[in-house]
């Protein structure tokens, strides 16, 4: 084997052990590390329905961001209507929704929630 083989061999395997590192990190991410969340999820830890959420994003009442073809809520956004609670017009008017079982809003239901110093990071 050329010394040029050799490397390009060592170079292989580096990418792949910091691939299979990568894939590692990924699995073991939640919904609760994520700093920004699709609408489904975002309704799901609000216990509102999906269109609900995208009439208070066309309203202006909760800040999302397009990302291509979709949009995606920050984290943040979602913090702050826990503290600030649901604009009127959110809430369901009859029954609660409950978080479906095996859905995401049911397994991150009872995390808490971490407040944020002035800075903008959170403590906990």
């Amino acid at each position: 084997m050329s010394a040029a083989e050799s490397i390009n061999a060592a170079i292989l395997e580096e990418l792949r052990a910091i691939r299979a590192e990568l894939q590692a990190q990924r699995e073991h991410r939640t919904v609760a590390d994520r700093v920004m969340l699709t609408r489904t999820e975002a309704a799901d830890l609000l216990g509102i329905e999906r269109h609900r959420l995208g009439r208070l994003i066309l309203a202006g009442q909760i800040k999302a961001v397009e990302c291509g073809k979709r949009s995606r809520i920050p984290r943040t956004e979602i913090d702050r209507i826990a503290r600030e609670g649901l604009p009127e017009e959110a809430k369901r008017r009859g029954r609660p929704r409950k978080a479906r079982a095996g859905s995401v809003g049911a397994a991150i239901m009872a995390l808490p929630i971490r407040s944020t110093s002035a800075s903008g990071r959170g403590e906990g």
